[in-house]
């Protein structure tokens, strides 16, 4: 009984395994005994719809609408200006402390320091493969730049730096302000005192002592 057993399951173990090849090319799909997402109707990227009027899969942006969380009213926190300047101060919502700053020392090591280098003199590793080498950021120039100049490069990029908006959110990229600050006044104190840092708090060389020393 046990062998019949074995038996006809092996018959239908290889009837289920020959029916489902078919052993020769086809144009038709292949069979599904179980529908599921590989076989649903859908359309594609760049397909045609006798649906719409253009005939167009792909749908534009309506005009004059914009999705929620994306109004950015607040030009300061999402672009570094103020009455379309370039602002010197940290926005009100970006409060520093040694938490924001090893934050931003966590994003710059990710997406700065490839090219920048660990402690921002431009000899990252890429950086130093590169025809022209990425800025010094402890350089008189940029100590004298002000936080909104920074975040705008880091956001829109300049010159052969690529925009970071996409790939780091808005907040991590103050932070990273924070943490430039931070490797300017390390990397070179007296320039860095010298220089316009407003927007920073009194203490703020004590964070920079906990963070890098």
């Amino acid at each position: 009984m046990l062998k019949s057993l074995t038996t006809l399951t092996m018959c239908m173990f290889l009837l289920i395994v020959t029916n489902a090849c078919r052993g020769y090319t086809s144009k038709k799909p292949p069979i599904h005994l179980i529908t599921n997402m590989d076989t649903q109707p859908k359309y594609k990227p760049y397909g045609e719809s006798s649906w719409f009027i253009n005939n167009m899969t792909m749908r534009s942006h309506l005009e004059n609408v914009i999705s929620r969380g994306n109004l950015k009213e607040n030009t300061h926190l999402f672009f570094g200006k103020v009455n379309g300047e370039v602002c010197d101060l940290f926005p009100d919502s970006i409060e520093i402390n040694e938490k924001l700053l090893l934050r931003g020392q966590e994003r710059y090591s990710i997406s700065c320091s490839q090219c920048h280098g660990k402690l921002g003199d431009g000899k990252g590793l890429v950086g130093l493969r590169m025809p022209i080498r990425p800025s010094n950021l402890y350089t008189e120039y940029l100590c004298d730049k002000s936080n909104g100049h920074i975040f705008d490069v880091i956001t829109n990029g300049i010159r052969l730096m690529p925009a970071h908006k996409i790939q780091i959110e808005v907040n991590d990229r103050w932070a990273i302000v924070a943490y430039i600050r931070a490797l300017q006044l390390y990397n070179n104190p007296e320039l860095y005192n010298n220089s316009n840092n407003n927007g920073l708090p009194y203490n703020f060389s004590n964070f920079v002592k906990n963070i890098l020393n």
